[in-house]
């Protein structure tokens, strides 16, 4: 349903298998009577993937905070305002988007809409890079192949 990588091994190396198993399956059926009431509500296919996104969202906050019990140095709350900020701002984004942009013609609307979005999404770059550096590893690699004027022929060979 949703790989939860780390957490589900730190469970399972310290003899919480059971947990992790109760926890799926309390899961998987919260997800099925979501579905039913979606598909049976009128909201089709966004009503399924959204209850399933909730599903598997109650998956990972349970097994995480289950998974915190052993892991000293980290606090519940400095957890999940790391982990749940950031996407919150971008749904955020997303909602007074959808709300306040309004025109007329679609393409324009669209246009606007993603500009906003990507504006917005700098938030999570920064954050994610100020934890990992990835961006500006990525960076570094794209601006040394246009200087030394390597472009796509590496990739090929």
């Amino acid at each position: 349903m949703v790989n939860l990588g780390q957490i589900r091994h730190l469970l399972i190396m310290k003899e919480r298998q059971i947990v992790v198993m109760k926890m799926s399956i309390v899961a998987i059926t919260l997800n099925i009577i979501a579905n039913y009431f979606a598909i049976k509500g009128g909201f089709g296919i966004t009503g399924v993937a959204a209850s399933s996104s909730i599903a598997a969202f109650f998956l990972f906050l349970s097994l995480s905070i289950i998974a915190l019990k052993y892991v000293e140095s980290v606090s519940l709350f400095s957890f999940l305002t790391s982990v749940l900020i950031p996407p919150l701002c971008l749904l955020l984004a997303l909602l007074a988007l959808e709300y306040f942009v309004i025109y007329g013609n679609l393409v324009v609307e669209f246009a606007i809409k993603v500009f906003f979005f990507l504006l917005a999404s700098l938030f999570i770059g920064y954050y994610i890079n100020r934890r990992t550096n990835i961006i500006t590893i990525v960076l570094k690699i794209i601006t040394n192949r246009v200087k030394r004027g390597d472009g796509h022929d590496t990739l090929l060979n």
